[in-house]
């Protein structure tokens, strides 16, 4: 099968280790698969999947739109897309291509690996480009589409009225292979973060809670891995606390030997709406690596299976007292054998696997019904 995938996601980017883990699993099934998106054709050299560079503009705001635009310039070139026989495409992208994709007359899958996250004026433009493209598959005029939790398909169905049936969950994976299980640091105790440093994420928080931890009489430092509106109140505050280090996005192949520094995953993300249906692909990153996980009790970061020895989720208004006491209590013997249940679990639930699996059943279902 030949397969098109439009997306907005960037392989440097952190957020696209399942994108990219997919993007194997669908090759290594058999599969014909090219990525459009803005990389960088050097970027993709060697991938076992062609790529196809899309412009875009760089005005905040615009750059979904401008993408879309560029590959239904794309589409239109008939002889040029005569031979795709799926197209996947990225909700960001789906309401400006649909008149391209609709002359394609090729089946159509929505990706959508994250509802709107942004704040502001920015998030309520989103949420209408978000609710255009999944009325695409309530109207028929796409085939299926993809969440990444229950709960995100639930969601779905009750927000806009589309049918169970025609959408699949697709989890968050990681690969295993690329996390080698690594010796338990030595003191102090290190907690860590990454992905976007934003303020609706929680991050701010993390800061008071590694300071109270140290004013109970823990050792501790606080690694933040990333960039976002939050970063320029973070570096004021690095500059007076010594304990806080600031790390820049680090390519997916440096993020396992950077996790496995660290003794503590954290996850900050409050109990809204979109982090109520997300299924942080740090979460299982932060297990593969073997780390304890440390977060806020809600939908989103909840995993069935797991023991609150080494994964710790409490209430938003209890975050800090609570974890501050959690932490506290962790001895160098519990560092040592919640690392290795982390791993073990992660071998166990968080594998890529189940994501391409999810998705060539997608797949075949169009074979079965031509």
């Amino acid at each position: 099968m030949n397969i098109a995938w439009f997306t907005v996601r960037q392989w440097a980017d952190l957020c696209a280790t399942t994108t990219d883990a997919l993007a194997h699993g669908m090759v290594r099934n058999g599969h014909a698969l090219t990525v459009f998106n803005h990389d960088a054709a050097a970027e993709h050299e060697g991938a076992p999947w062609q790529h196809v560079h899309l412009e875009r503009s760089e005005r905040r705001g615009f750059q979904a739109r401008s993408l879309g635009k560029s590959a239904a310039r794309w589409l239109a070139d008939e002889p040029r897309s005569g031979g795709i026989d799926v197209a996947l495409v990225d909700w960001p992208l789906l309401p400006v291509m649909m008149p391209a994709l609709a002359r394609l007359n090729r089946p159509v899958v929505l990706i959508d690996r994250s509802p709107p996250a942004d704040a502001g004026l920015f998030g309520k433009l989103q949420w209408k480009t978000w609710r255009r493209a999944w009325q695409c598959l309530r109207y028929g005029r796409i085939q299926a589409a993809t969440v990444v939790s229950d709960a995100h398909a639930d969601f779905v169905a009750k927000r806009v009225g589309v049918e169970p049936r025609d959408v699949h969950v697709l989890p968050a994976g990681v690969n295993l292979d690329a996390f080698k299980p690594q010796p338990t640091p030595a003191p102090p105790l290190r907690l860590v973060y990454h992905g976007r440093l934003d303020k609706n994420r929680g991050v701010l928080a993390l800061p008071m809670l590694v300071h109270r931890l140290q004013q109970s009489g823990t050792a501790a430092e606080l690694t933040l891995i990333g960039e976002g509106d939050a970063l320029p109140g973070l570096l004021a505050m690095a500059e007076q606390r010594p304990w806080l280090n600031l790390v820049p996005t680090v390519p997916h192949h440096d993020l396992p030997r950077e996790l496995a520094k660290h003794h503590v995953g954290l996850l900050p993300m409050p109990a809204t709406k979109v982090w109520r249906l997300a299924s942080p692909l740090k979460r299982s990153e932060y297990l593969a690596a073997g780390l304890l996980v440390l977060g806020i009790d809600h939908d989103g970061h909840r995993l069935e299976g797991v023991n609150d020895e080494w994964y710790r989720l409490f209430p938003q208004e209890d975050f800090l007292a609570d974890g501050v006491a959690w932490l506290n209590a962790i001895t160098q013997q519990g560092l040592a054998d919640g690392r290795t249940s982390a791993r073990a679990y992660a071998d166990a639930f968080c594998s890529w696997v189940g994501c391409v699996e999810a998705m060539e059943g997608v797949l075949q279902s169009f074979t079965r019904d031509a």
